[in-house]
């Protein structure tokens, strides 16, 4: 279909944050899974905010920030790029306002107990202890 890889069911039952992701280079996922979100091509300037498109993908806005975003198995991550690769570092956050399809097989659980931590989460553990 369209040179298109799903995974197998048993590749989504092992699949833990983080992850090596590929950019999404085409807007290919139906407008129906895509709430909150936009298609842009890298140095394509985000409406909204002052900032242009680091690499082709999907983003999402949380405030007037854009959050770089991959779809993988019906669930949206949120990307970074390490050692020039993008990694998926953790399942979207409830406030960018996404929904996610999760294929059959995926253990959702695992995925965020898999994550790096969240910058609130960092924030507390690096206060000094009183």
């Amino acid at each position: 279909m369209f040179g298109i890889v799903f995974p197998t069911t048993d590749e989504l039952a092992i699949l833990r944050c983080p992850f090596h992701i590929d950019a999404q280079s085409r807007d290919s996922i139906p407008v129906e899974h895509t709430t909150n979100t936009a298609h842009y091509v890298e140095g394509q300037e985000i409406p909204g905010t002052e900032v242009r498109a680091p690499w082709t993908s999907y983003y999402a806005k949380l405030g007037n920030a854009p959050v770089a975003i991959a779809n993988y198995g019906g669930v949206w991550f949120e990307m970074a790029m390490h050692s020039r690769c993008l990694t998926a570092i953790w399942l979207a956050r409830s406030e960018l306002g996404v929904t996610h399809l999760a294929y059959a097989g995926m253990d959702l659980q695992a995925l965020v107990d898999s994550g790096e931590p969240m910058p609130a989460e960092i924030r507390r553990q690096s206060r000094p202890p009183s």
